[in-house]
């Protein structure tokens, strides 16, 4: 067997971009611990809080989770009774979203230090953050155009 010298030393892109986003995700996590979420579950509570009240569909669409992925998530944000569920009686298949008041303290403890590293964040990428925004876009191109 032989291998391309050439691929062996090339860095993967994919392992670079994972890097990078875990250590931007415990940066985040760090500055929410006080507020007991992560910025996974933050953002989630953004998006739920945005839309007062939204399907379980529409909010994986929001948020490009596939629905194992966001079901999971969502049954975390329940346990802990930030968020209710909540059946259509008319189609039992269809769920709602929504905040509780616990939800909302939690989404409000954490929005100050959200803002604070969010700041942080962008002073430290600078002029890079467009590009940062911009291999976002690219890297969502490419899968959906692979998927």
């Amino acid at each position: 067997m032989h291998l391309n010298n050439q691929t062996l030393t090339d860095p993967c892109v994919c392992i670079s971009t994972r890097k990078a986003a875990n250590a931007l995700t415990n940066l985040y996590d760090e500055a929410l611990a006080k507020s007991g979420i992560k910025v996974t579950q933050y953002s989630l509570l953004k998006k739920i809080y945005g839309a007062s009240e939204i399907t379980i569909n529409e909010l994986s669409k929001l948020t490009k989770l596939n629905r194992t992925t966001l079901t999971r998530n969502l049954a975390i944000l329940e346990s802990g009774e930030l968020i209710e569920l909540i059946s259509d009686p008319e189609d039992l298949r269809r769920s709602v979203v929504r905040l509780t008041k616990g939800g909302e303290r939690a989404l409000k403890k954490a929005q100050t230090s959200w803002e604070d590293v969010q700041k942080k964040a962008k002073k430290v990428l600078g002029k890079d953050l467009e590009f940062y925004i911009e291999l976002n876009k690219k890297l969502s191109e490419l899968s959906q155009s692979i998927g």
